[in-house]
């Protein structure tokens, strides 16, 4: 699917080169300079001319090969390859130094030239893409003390690693060192049938870095929410004391204490009065 993906882009990126070139073309001949030399018939060897016609047959060039490797990728034959030149995986290893500071190297581990396109894109698979994908989110961190508690963790997982590439290592050399086809088909089937041991180491430290980060996104999810009900608290303690409409209540009970007294005084009064008149 990859090979197919990348044959798409190719023949986009193609089309895209070709109208250019095409575009090119036309405002060269509707140009000034296009037309004196259309009517003197000398554009035939116009620097123009040639380098949009050269750029459009190579982008035609490409498509035609890119379309050809994209339907025999749709129909699923991978050309088995045999590499002629050196390839390599990089591996990065962080080491702890002294005062919490880390240092960042990569070992390169050369591949055999006998190695098929098949089995490059296998080894990257098992070994070179599930590192630098867990080396990666450290670098996707946006919070520097999630980012440092990422370094740390990865470097306790050195050993594993460097155990990795070393075992590695060693199994190129007893492949290379094979005298025939056969065996180092006999190798290669046990390098795949022991890719799971590899695979389980890789997987321990990809679950121990997903474990620093979830429990750092929870931490900072408790903090900030802390802070949340830290503010909501000062502000309820700053108003307990207040009450609105305050200097109004004080006005309302002077006059409802002022209609009492007069009530009472004028209550006793009419009582006293109703006595006066009783015959």
């Amino acid at each position: 699917m990859d090979r197919v993906i990348q044959e798409i882009r190719h023949m986009f990126i193609s089309s895209i080169i070709l109208v250019t070139s095409r575009v090119f073309y036309y405002i060269f001949e509707n140009s000034t300079w296009g037309i004196f030399a259309t009517a003197n018939n000398d554009t035939s060897f116009d620097p123009m001319v040639i380098i949009t016609n050269t750029i459009a047959i190579l982008s035609v060039i490409i498509f035609v090969f890119s379309l050809i490797r994209f339907i025999t990728g749709l129909l699923g034959y991978e050309p088995n390859i045999k590499l002629t030149t050196s390839i390599h995986i990089e591996i990065p290893i962080i080491k702890q130094k002294k005062f919490g500071r880390v240092s960042v190297k990569k070992v390169i581990i050369k591949l055999p030239g006998t190695f098929t396109y098949d089995q490059v894109k296998e080894v990257q698979k098992i070994i070179e893409r599930p590192i630098n994908a867990i080396f990666i989110k450290i670098h996707n961190s946006d919070d520097q003390d999630v980012e440092k508690k990422l370094y740390g963790t990865y470097a306790e997982f050195e050993p594993y690693i460097r155990t990795i590439c070393d075992d590695f290592n060693a199994f190129i050399d007893t492949y290379n060192k094979a005298a025939t086809v056969e065996e180092r088909d006999i190798l290669w089937n046990r390098f795949i049938s022991c890719s799971q041991v590899i695979q389980d180491a890789i997987r321990t430290i990809d679950q121990n870095m997903n474990t620093v980060i979830k429990d750092e996104l929870a931490y900072k999810a408790d903090y900030e929410q802390a802070l949340k009900n830290l503010s909501k608290d000062e502000a309820v303690q700053k108003t307990a004391g207040y009450q609105p409409f305050q200097n109004l209540q004080v006005l309302n009970t002077i006059y409802d204490d002022g209609m009492d007294k007069l009530f009472i005084k004028y209550g006793q009064m009419t009582k006293k009065s109703k006595k006066k008149h009783t015959f």
